[in-house]
């Protein structure tokens, strides 16, 4: 499975997808933004590594709610989904998962 996250809930929310290909790599819009690592597989500082990259926008908005989506297909594994909700609670966000 991947995961897409919206961040805020206002017009300037954006989402960005965990796409594993083969490894995790944050995107948004079809491009790659962070590639996390060469392991296939979700760690934490994840989260910190984009806050870092997209800062302009992440020091824009509050933190708060965090809107996950599972998408059936991809690479991630439920042990993903877990360290990315942990990374996100540790991070200051409010994790919500939807289907």
């Amino acid at each position: 499975m991947y995961f897409s996250l919206q961040f805020d809930t206002s017009e300037t929310s954006r989402t960005y997808d965990l796409q594993y290909i083969p490894s995790p790599v944050w995107v948004i819009d079809e491009k790659q933004v962070l590639n996390l690592n060469l392991k296939g597989y979700y760690e934490l500082g994840g989260i910190e590594k984009l806050l870092i990259k997209e800062e302009s926008y992440f020091n824009s908005i509050s933190k708060g709610l965090v809107r996950i989506t599972l998408h059936e297909y991809g690479h991630g594994e439920a042990k993903c989904l877990a360290l990315l909700i942990q990374d996100l609670i540790d991070n200051d966000f409010m994790p919500k998962i939807q289907f």
